[in-house]
């Protein structure tokens, strides 16, 4: 699950990554003449790396409770759309949980910019002086954590079968939010 994970990570961050900025597709958004050194580059995938790691962790943790029978499992899209309460359900949590996600996250990034959070977690992110793919998960893994938990909800509360809270749209949401220039 690991290899399929970090597969998945290496390819979708490497490819904004190279097409962006090695090839030039686009320009860099706050400083356009800024190459990051190659040691900052081994910096943020090795941190953002460490989220792949931290995500299949969740990831086999879930899966192993549902198989488990210790939560509840999925409805099939058949089941949640055979009844209107069921259509209503999961209209519903499709529509709260981006609501449910942005609470979640700036409450989170909110809490890590307490002094002490920022000082030991948060200003690793903030080392970057110009954003890149790799920068958006290039945190401290208890950042991660704290950024991963929103999991739980959206495995656990909705059971709408709902793309956008599964862990490869987890993962991949800070690079969306950090190559805004694309």
């Amino acid at each position: 699950m690991l290899a399929v994970n970090a597969g998945l990570f290496y390819s979708y961050y490497g490819f904004f990554s190279i097409g962006l900025y090695a090839l030039h597709w686009s320009q860099r958004k706050y400083k356009p003449s800024y190459v990051p050194t190659t040691a900052r580059m081994f910096h943020n995938i090795w941190y953002a790396s460490l989220a792949a790691v931290q995500l299949t962790a969740w990831e086999v943790l879930y899966l192993h409770l549902w198989a488990s029978g210790k939560l509840p499992s999925y409805a099939s899209d058949v089941e949640w759309l055979a009844t209107p309460r069921g259509a209503a359900a999961f209209v519903g949590w499709t529509l709260a949980l981006p609501v449910l996600h942005d609470v979640h996250f700036y409450f989170i990034h909110r809490f890590i910019h307490v002094r002490p959070l920022y000082q030991f977690v948060h200003s690793l992110h903030h080392r970057n002086v110009d954003i890149e793919p790799f920068c958006g998960l290039a945190m401290h893994p208890i950042e991660h954590l704290f950024f991963f938990s929103l999991l739980g909800l959206g495995s656990v509360c909705a059971q709408a079968v709902n793309q956008s809270y599964t862990p490869p749209s987890t993962e991949d949401s800070p690079t969306r939010l950090h190559t805004a220039s694309c």
